[in-house]
Formats: structure tokens, sequence, C-alpha cells
């Protein structure tokens, strides 16, 4: 949930509904330098990226996350739980795994913060303290802090937040909150001379909402110039136009021309033609794009050239020609913007579902 400095809503962004990018029991969230936002989701275990506008980038799957951290140059922490013993990941800002660390010797790992210099420091709340760990090195250093039933310097009982600041040069101030004590300590560490001061390496690009499609519940949808074409829940095609519907036909504006439809799943266009897949009928069905008036259709079902078995997809490549994805034949099939069979190519046991060019 977005608010401004004065407290004012601004915009939200997430559900429950299941689909990828979606949350279920998110425990823990960060912004790095180039305004992405991140989220792990403890009960899909994952961890999933935004732009500033909430608009999904992609995820990595983990196991029992419990935090994360990211690093001035974009590198993800990433603390897990694997069979009881604890793992630090360091993952690339694409999600690419860099390299993996065991903690078999702490007890319950709370929260993580990385570091300016690259190393990263773990709260224990079993154990009362704070581990710095050296990354390059893969090595855990020694505990500050300790376990303690009273309040005291250096003293907790419940530590489940820490955070890390640079303050000057080989030297970072450490911030530790305990949530029994209901207070928070800090404390200076000195780095290692030989360690350097990161830099971000992030691009600099985003990408912007342009239009906000919430309003058109769609199957699939494609889009050419000022137009976007869709197949909606109740299985019509819609043209759209500067946010006004041009036409939206639906079965029974077929079947007043005596043409059968069932069940869209997909739509492509391909100069003026719009090719919508049926997959109960095996079929594609090739309308005017301009109108929606029906031009032809092709295919059946069968296993032969240019037939269909619960198709799924459809796309046109770069030299015109229509792909489509016969799923329970496990192939592609080809064919010409006239619907003349080119070639299949066939996939052994793999049963494509969806496809883009």
């Amino acid at each position: 949930i977005f608010y401004d400095s004065t407290g004012n809503f601004i915009k939200y962004f997430g559900d429950d509904n299941g689909e990828l990018g979606s949350f279920d029991k998110p425990i823990d969230f960060e912004i790095d330098s180039q305004k992405n936002i991140y989220v792990l989701d403890s009960g899909n275990e994952l961890l999933l990226k935004y732009n500033s506008n909430g608009l999904f980038r992609g995820y990595f799957k983990t196991v029992n996350p419990i935090a994360f951290d990211i690093s001035k140059n974009g590198n993800i922490y990433l603390l897990w739980n694997s069979d009881n013993f604890f793992r630090l990941s360091i993952l690339s800002p694409k999600f690419k795994l860099i390299k993996t660390i065991g903690l078999n010797m702490m007890k319950n790992c709370t929260d993580i913060a990385a570091s300016d210099y690259g190393d990263c420091y773990i709260l224990d709340s079993e154990l009362g303290g704070a581990f710095h760990v050296d990354i390059t090195n893969a090595k855990v250093g020694e505990q500050f802090g300790v376990k303690s039933s009273s309040k005291g310097r250096q003293q907790f009982s419940n530590p489940i937040k820490i955070k890390c600041k640079n303050i000057a040069a080989q030297n970072d101030r450490i911030f530790i909150m305990d949530d029994e004590f209901n207070q928070v300590q800090s404390f200076d560490n000195s780095v290692d001379k030989n360690k350097i001061l990161e830099k971000s390496s992030l691009p600099s690009f985003d990408i912007k909402i342009v239009d906000d499609l919430n309003n058109y519940n769609y199957k699939d949808i494609v889009f050419d110039n000022d137009s976007l074409y869709y197949i909606s829940f109740d299985n019509a095609i819609v043209k759209v136009v500067d946010n006004k519907i041009v036409y939206s036909i639906d079965k029974n504006n077929f079947t007043t021309n005596g043409i059968t439809f069932s069940e869209p799943v997909a739509i492509t266009k391909l100069d003026g033609k719009l090719f919508i897949l049926d997959r109960d009928l095996d079929k594609v069905i090739v309308l005017n794009s301009y109108d929606g008036s029906y031009n032809f259709s092709f295919g059946e079902f069968g296993s032969a050239n240019g037939k269909f078995d619960s198709p799924n997809d459809i796309c046109v490549d770069n030299l015109g020609r229509i792909i489509i994805t016969d799923t329970d034949n496990s192939r592609l099939q080809i064919f010409s913007a006239d619907g003349l069979f080119i070639k299949q190519i066939k996939l052994k046991s793999f049963y494509p579902s969806k496809i883009s060019f």
C-alpha cells in the first residue's frame, strides 16, 4: 500500500487470487536503488519482483523463506531454512544464484541486513545476537550481543529486526530491535580495510503504466496501434478503440450466419485478419478485424496434418505464418495466412500450452 509523506493514500497492488504475482502470507519487502519492489511470500515460497508501478517483473522460487535484504549493487541476500538448517543465498538482480552459505551454527535466524561493502549481518533470536558474514570468504564471524532476561547494553531477549547503515569509511552502524524489551540498540562495526564500498550496478530504466486494463475481463488479448482485441470470459470477441467498444461478437452472431462457435481460448492478428482459436471445436476462425465479419475457418478434430486435438494457443511469427500449439497431439503446427498447412514440429513427451513469438 502506497502513501505519500503526509500520509495520503496513493495506490496499492497485490491480491490473493492464486495467480503468479499474487500473495499468500507475505512476510518481508524491500525496495532497491531503482525503486523496484520485492516481496517475500512465505505461503507460495517465492521472492516476487515488481516495478515502482506495481507491475510484476519476475520471481525466484525458494524453500521456507525467512527474510531478505538488497545490497547497494542490487544483489539479493536471501535467508531460508532447509531441514532445520539455515542457509544464506546470494542472488543477482536477475535472480541468478551466485552462491549459498551454510549457517549450521545458528539456532533461529530471524532477519538479515546487507552491508554496502558486500557483506551482511544475520540476527539469531535464540542465541540473542547478530553475526557478521564475510560473503567473499563464506565465513561467519563472532557473535555480538547475548541472550538475557534483563535489559542491558548488548543484551537481548527476543531480537527480531536488524538494519545496517554505512556511516563512514570502513564503518557500519548496526541497529537491532528487541520486541520484548521494546528497544533498539545500535553498534558500530569496523569493516576490513580491503573491502570496497559497492556502487549501484542496476540499469536505470523502468516500465510505466500507459493504460489500465482492469476494466477488460479477458481470456486473451492482442494489441494493434490504437486498437485492442480480446476474448471475454463469456466467449465474445471484442474490439476496443480509445476505451470504446467498436463491436462485440458472441456465439449468437455466428450462429445466424451458419457458423459454429464454442470455446475461443486464444486470439492473434495479422494484417486485417483476426485469428481466433476454438479449443472445443478444434478450429481456427478468421474474422475481418475492421468490422468483425467472417472470412474463413480451418481445422477439425484429429491427428493428421492440419487437424487438432485440444489446441491451446496461437501466434504469428516474423514470416507471417500462423503457429498453433496442438496440445494433446504433442506438436506445433504451422500454417500460411490463408490457413494452408505448412509443417508440424513434433514434441516428444511434451504437451505445448502457451506460445509467443
